[in-house]
């Protein structure tokens, strides 16, 4: 903890690292990099010493909450652009 400068709740890398895995998640209906990566980087946190376990559960809920609530917006409003990338 003495690593990070400043508060460190929520953890930002386990928000972002949850936001990715469940958009992986609800893209290709995989959940394993959901149940795998999303654990091992929180406990990877905890383990350097730069995060306490609440912390990183808390920023993995605020990254599952954010990303499934994007993938919605991105569904009703981006869906075309989304179709004309997805095949390329």
């Amino acid at each position: 903890r003495d690593r990070e400068h400043g508060k460190s709740m929520p953890s930002g890398d386990s928000a972002s690292c949850a936001f990715m895995m469940i958009w992986l998640y609800l893209i290709f209906g995989t959940p394993y990099p959901l149940l795998v990566i999303l654990p091992l980087t929180m406990c990877g946190r905890v383990y350097v010493f730069c995060h306490w376990f609440g912390d990183t559960l808390f920023g993995a809920i605020i990254g599952i909450g954010c990303g499934t609530f994007f993938y919605q917006q991105m569904e009703t409003i981006g869906m075309p652009l989304f179709d004309v990338i997805m095949k390329f």
